[in-house]
């Protein structure tokens, strides 16, 4: 996952975390593969 930091802006990774909360709000899907859970570091 720290990978992901290397290639897109915290603004980047901050719409990606917003998109996958909003279409997988119980976190069910590949949790913590791109983006930490929802509400759990940065994010």
């Amino acid at each position: 996952m720290a990978w992901v930091g290397l290639s897109r802006s915290p603004a980047e990774l901050a719409v990606l975390a917003a998109v996958k909360h909003a279409l997988d709000p119980a976190g069910l899907l590949n949790p913590g593969v791109l983006v930490p859970p929802y509400g759990h570091g940065k994010s």
